[in-house]
C-alpha cells in the first residue's frame, strides 16, 4: 500500500475538514455572507457572457477587481456545475495546500517542531476563519503567496517566479504585495529584486491606471466609496483619482490615521504572532500594502483581526513569525510559544467563537423558513434578497442584495423575515413597497 508523508496526511485531513464545514454551512443555509453570493453570481455571469455584477448593482466586474483565476470556474459553471459548491470545494483544497510551503519553511527554521508550527498558519484568524463558510480569491492566494515566500527563503528564484505568477491571477493588488516583498526580502539579488518588483507594479499599475478607470462606476455604495468616501476624495473615476486626492491633502489623511483603533491595529496584529515578526521584519514586506489599505479604509470591520481584508497578509505574518522564532537561542521553546499564541489569537479573534459556529453546520427552523421562501421564487425570476439566502439564488441574470436593489416593481423580493413579495403583488400596489 502507498505511504503518505505526515504533511500529505495533514493536507488530506484539512481539505476534508474545510470542505465538509463549508458545504455543511451552505446546505444548512447558514453561511450568511454577501461575498459568497457576489462571487457565485460573478462566476455564473462570466460563464454566460454577462460581465455585470447586479448583486451590488455594478455595470461591469472589471470596475471592481481583476481576478482571472475565476475564469476556469466560469467555464465549469457554463457546463452546469453549481457555482457556490464549486468555489467552496476549490477554496478548501487551495487553503489546505498552504500546509506544504508552511511546513517547508518551518522545517528550515524550526525543524524540531516543523509540522505543529506549519499547522499554525491555519490559526491565523484572517485565514482560518475565512475557510469555513465564505469565498474570496485572496484566500486562494495564500497558498501561492506562501510558496513564493518559501521559495525566496530557499534561494529558488525560478520557483518563486512561478508561484508569484499564479498568485497574481488571484487579484490585482497581489502585485503590490509581491513588489513590496521583493524590495524588502533579505538576501535577494538585485536583478531578482527588481524583476519581481517590476512585474508586480506593472500588474497592479496596468489595472489601476488603464482598466479599472474605464469600467469604474459611480454608485454611492460602490466598494471605493464605502472604503474611502469619508476622506472626501473623488472615488468615481477609479484608483488614480483616489490616490491623487489622498496626495493632495496629507494633513487630512494624517488626522484620519490618528484614531485609536488605527494606532492599535499594527500592535494588535503583531501580538497575534507573539511579536516574533519583529525579529524578521523584512519578511513583512508583502503584508504592508494590505495593512496600509486597511488603515486608510473607513469600512466597518475592515480592521478586525479575522477580517477577509487581512487574509492575503497571512503568508508574510506567518513567515516572519517562523523565521523570527528560528533566530532565538531557544528556538524549540519559541516554537511552542508561537503555537500557543496562534491558538489563543484564533479563539479570541475569530468571531463568532468556534463553539457558536458549530451550530451553523446543522439545519434548524431558520433553514426551513429560508428554503420555503426560496422555493416560491420562479426560476430565473429577477429578485432581491438578504445575505442569508442570496448565494442560493445568485445564478440568474438579475439578482440584487437588498442594500443595492433598484426601485423596480418587477423584482421579486424576500425580506429578512423570509416574507416573499411577488412582483405581481408589487405591481398591483403600484408603489414599489416591500411589504406584502
Amino acid at each position: 500500500m502507498p505511504t503518505y508523508s505526515p504533511t500529505g496526511r495533514a493536507f488530506a485531513a484539512l481539505a476534508a475538514l474545510f470542505t465538509v464545514i463549508g458545504l455543511s454551512r451552505h446546505v444548512s443555509w447558514h453561511a450568511h455572507t454577501l461575498d459568497m453570493a457576489y462571487y457565485a453570481r460573478l462566476v455564473w455571469g462570466l460563464g454566460h457572457g454577462d460581465p455585470s455584477q447586479p448583486v451590488i448593482d455594478a455595470p461591469h466586474l472589471l470596475g471592481l477587481h481583476f481576478e482571472p483565476i475565476l475564469l476556469p470556474f466560469a467555464a465549469l459553471s457554463r457546463l452546469g456545475l453549481p457555482a457556490t459548491p464549486l468555489l467552496l470545494c476549490v477554496q478548501a483544497l487551495a487553503g489546505a495546500a498552504a500546509i506544504f510551503p508552511a511546513h517547508a519553511l518551518a522545517r528550515r527554521h524550526l525543524p524540531a517542531h516543523a509540522l505543529p508550527v506549519a499547522l499554525c498558519v491555519f490559526l491565523v484568524p484572517a485565514f482560518g476563519r475565512n475557510l469555513d463558510f465564505d469565498f474570496h480569491p485572496n484566500t486562494l492566494a495564500v497558498w501561492p503567496l506562501l510558496a513564493f515566500v518559501n521559495a525566496l527563503d530557499a534561494g529558488r528564484t525560478r520557483a518563486a517566479a512561478l508561484w508569484f505568477a499564479l498568485a497574481l491571477t488571484c487579484r490585482e493588488d497581489v502585485g503590490l504585495q509581491g513588489a513590496a516583498a521583493a524590495l524588502l526580502f533579505p538576501g535577494l539579488g538585485l536583478r531578482a529584486r527588481l524583476a519581481f518588483a517590476g512585474a508586480g507594479l506593472l500588474w497592479f499599475g496596468a489595472y489601476a491606471a488603464l482598466i479599472q478607470p474605464a469600467f469604474a462606476h459611480g454608485h454611492p455604495r460602490s466598494s471605493l466609496a464605502q472604503h474611502f468616501g469619508m476622506l472626501g476624495v473623488p472615488v468615481d473615476a477609479g484608483l488614480p483619482a483616489l490616490l491623487a486626492g489622498l496626495a493632495a491633502q496629507p494633513g487630512a489623511v494624517m488626522r484620519h490615521l490618528a484614531t485609536l483603533d488605527r494606532l492599535l491595529y499594527l500592535p494588535a496584529l503583531l501580538a497575534t504572532t507573539a511579536l516574533l515578526p519583529l525579529r524578521a521584519p523584512r519578511l513583512l514586506g508583502g503584508a504592508l500594502p494590505i495593512i496600509g489599505v486597511n488603515l486608510l479604509s473607513g469600512f466597518d470591520g475592515v480592521r478586525d483581526l479575522d477580517s477577509h481584508y487581512l487574509t492575503a497578509a497571512t503568508p508574510f505574518l506567518y513567515a516572519a513569525a517562523v523565521v523570527g522564532a528560528g533566530t532565538l537561542p531557544e528556538a524549540p521553546r519559541a516554537a511552542r510559544r508561537l503555537a500557543w499564541v496562534f491558538a489563543l489569537a484564533f479563539v479570541l479573534c475569530a468571531r463568532p467563537w468556534p463553539w457558536t459556529r458549530l451550530r451553523a453546520l446543522f439545519p434548524d427552523a431558520d433553514t426551513a423558513a429560508a428554503r420555503a421562501a426560496a422555493a416560491q421564487i420562479p426560476p430565473d425570476a429577477p429578485l432581491v434578497a438578504p445575505s442569508e439566502i442570496l448565494a442560493h439564488l445568485a445564478e440568474r441574470p438579475r439578482v440584487y442584495h437588498r442594500w443595492f436593489a433598484p426601485d423596480d416593481p418587477t423584482l421579486w423580493r424576500i425580506t429578512p423575515e423570509w416574507v416573499v413579495v411577488p412582483a405581481t403583488a408589487r405591481d398591483r400596489r403600484g408603489d414599489g413597497a416591500a411589504a406584502p
